[in-house]
């Protein structure tokens, strides 16, 4: 399926992976971020693996890879910690850490084609892991925001690049 407008369906499910944890996140009666940070792997994991497989979508298979496997790692590792409670901070500071590590493969590969949704995204990681020894709120939210401009601000693939006498014009 050839889509010429919109967001790719990838990014769709991956916004509303987001969206409905930071739902769940606002109706949580404990205030800790897990939910959301859950939320956030899921939405990683939805974001990656349709290009995984996909040969069409080869370009992209490096930076999906990093996002999926940190994303998964920092949850493995902070569930490992926390008996997969995600009550304390350490784990919650451990999946965050690999959010960011995800964030940052995804969009860091991506940044020499001067993408909006890679600055933004990139430019909110680095806030996040400068926060991170602060406080896991600050963190949490610049990642939940950079996920949120990835996932929003993604555009498909400009019909110049298809059609090579309208590239040289």
């Amino acid at each position: 399926m050839d889509q010429t407008v919109g967001p790719e369906p990838e990014d769709n499910l991956a916004f509303i992976t987001t969206v409905i944890g930071a739902l769940s996140q606002t109706l949580n009666t404990v205030n800790t971020p897990k939910t959301i940070l859950l939320s956030l792997v899921l939405a990683s994991i939805a974001k990656s693996v349709p290009s995984l497989g996909s040969p069409v979508k080869k370009h992209r298979r490096g930076e999906d890879l990093i996002l999926l496997v940190a994303a998964l790692a920092g949850a493995l590792a902070g569930g490992l910690e926390s008996n997969y409670t995600y009550n304390d901070p350490f784990s919650q500071t451990i999946v965050i850490f690999g959010l960011i590590i995800a964030l940052l493969g995804k969009t860091g590969m991506s940044l020499k084609s001067k993408n909006l949704e890679d600055e933004v995204a990139f430019g909110l990681a680095i806030a996040s892991l400068a926060f991170l020894p602060l406080n896991n709120n600050y963190a949490w939210t610049g990642v939940f925001f950079g996920f949120i401009a990835k996932e929003l601000l993604s555009s498909p693939p400009s019909q110049s690049s298809h059609n090579p006498a309208t590239a040289i014009s």
